[in-house]
């Protein structure tokens, strides 16, 4: 009969990898809440309501698309110029 080895089977590990990044994800998911918490107790002091500064940022955003979808329509070829130029300018920077 073989005797058995001091050092931890493959399963061994796997279990125990699996354990470790069930219990870390536990610790992260509690950390987040807490850190919620403790923001949303900051701004409550301040009486900043962050659903405001997303309605705000919202309607910026509209703003903003309406503007370029008209500029689009108004002059459509320089539009797609402006793309493709763009679109080189990128490609020749991520290629590098």
């Amino acid at each position: 009969m073989p005797a058995k080895s001091s050092r931890p089977s493959l399963e061994d590990a796997h279990k125990a990898t699996v354990e470790a990044a069930a219990e870390t994800g536990r610790a992260l998911s509690e950390l987040a809440r807490h850190a919620g918490s403790a923001v949303q107790e900051r701004l409550d002091d301040v009486g900043v309501n962050p659903r405001d500064y997303a309605d705000y940022a919202g309607d910026k955003l509209d703003t903003a698309q309406q503007f370029v979808t008209a500029k689009i329509k108004e002059q459509p070829v320089k539009a797609t110029l402006t793309a493709l130029g763009v679109g080189f300018v990128l490609g020749f920077l991520l290629a590098r």
